[in-house]
């Protein structure tokens, strides 16, 4: 079930692999689960197979992208002296674009999730840019990988704290923070624990399947 996304991750697309992950697990959970039955439990949760990754599983998927991007994408972009839009400074903003990668990519190196949880969002001076490559928005933009994997790890461990309550095995804290869940048995929802930062994307509980 994960052939699609464990391609994507070798080419360095994580987040969209990630997403895809995500989504199969939640459907799983909320589509398939339900009407399969406890006979089939540990066949799903061998097909679903959620595997948390570690944050240098980020880096080297910052690492892959960025040589792929810029040298196919970016540089021949800014090397369009005959379109308008094109900055005069392109070589200045493919250095500063090139210091974020590396900065995202230092973050995430041998630090455990909690670690990286725990960092702040890395924001690279781009004062010495033009107005229209800071327009762009390439450097200290909307995306933040951090976030993206942070989520899909999050997810995971839901799913996998979620096939611990089907098995009746003990319910795991969140990889994450290190917290317990919060789990409802009357409603049989299962929530991430409450935590001191405030994480851009909140994950809705999810509804366990009873078996």
């Amino acid at each position: 079930m994960n052939g699609l996304a464990d391609h994507l991750s070798g080419t360095g697309a994580i987040s969209l692999a990630s997403s895809i992950r995500s989504d199969m697990q939640n459907y799983v959970l909320r589509e398939l689960l339900p009407s399969a039955g406890s006979s089939n439990l540990a066949a799903w949760q061998t097909a679903v197979d959620p595997r948390l990754n570690e944050p240098s599983e980020m880096a080297d998927a910052m690492r892959i992208n960025w040589n792929l991007w810029v040298p196919r994408q970016l540089l021949p972009v800014l090397a369009d002296s005959a379109d308008p839009g094109t900055p005069r400074d392109g070589e200045h903003l493919a250095e500063a674009y090139t210091r974020h990668a590396q900065a995202q990519i230092r973050q995430a190196e041998g630090v455990s999730l909690r670690d990286y949880a725990a960092a702040g969002k890395v924001e690279t001076t781009v004062t010495q840019l033009s107005r229209r490559s800071r327009e762009l928005d390439l450097v200290n933009g909307w995306y933040e990988p951090r976030v993206f994997f942070l989520r899909h790890q999050k997810t995971t461990g839901l799913t996998l704290a979620a096939f611990a309550i089907m098995n009746g095995k003990p319910l795991p804290l969140d990889p994450v923070y290190g917290l317990p869940y919060k789990w409802d048995p009357a409603k049989h929802e299962l929530a991430l624990p409450d935590t001191p930062d405030r994480p851009k994307y909140k994950l809705k509980p999810i509804e366990v399947p009873k078996m």
